[in-house]
């Protein structure tokens, strides 16, 4: 397992600079607002045969994940969804699963991943798509832990 990191850690990232409340850095303009929506899944989201309709090599929890995503956005009006696994492998299979699931319920969504070893330049045309506030549909970023780096994106 990886070592267990924290943003306290000085050695590691450096001295605290500046801190601001995060009601007073969105006031501020400095940060905009963010929803944190946990998302519990129960068995049965899919028909017993949804794994066989979806696709070969897509789990059937992450395929009930993704249905369980899409319905949570529709029904908080969400159009962009970061979405956080302990692996870059889980990330990508999650991805593969969201593909499949969105294909087969004709969903105007899209997902894709970034991680560390991406060139700066594929990470950002992942990233373009959160930042593009006309984008249709639900728009899904899978990451392993946490972004490395902050995303500007408009309200």
């Amino acid at each position: 397992a990886p070592p267990r990191r924290s943003m306290a850690d000085a050695a590691l990232y450096g001295p605290l600079a500046h801190a601001m409340p995060a009601e007073e850095a969105t006031r501020a303009g400095v940060t905009v607002p963010l929803s944190v929506v946990v998302i519990n899944v129960a068995p049965g989201a899919l028909p017993d045969d949804g794994a066989a309709r979806i696709g070969r090599g897509v789990s059937l929890s992450d395929a009930e994940l993704a249905v369980a995503l899409r319905r949570c956005a529709e029904d908080h009006g969400c159009k962009r969804a970061l979405v956080f696994h302990n692996s870059n492998r889980r990330a990508a299979e999650f991805v593969d699963a969201c593909d499949a699931v969105f294909v087969e319920l004709g969903a105007d969504a899209a997902a894709a991943r970034v991680d560390g070893a991406m060139r700066p330049r594929d990470r950002d045309r992942v990233l373009d798509a959160l930042r593009d506030d006309d984008a249709a549909g639900l728009r899904v970023v899978a990451n392993a832990r946490v972004l490395g780096t902050g995303v500007d994106v408009p309200e």
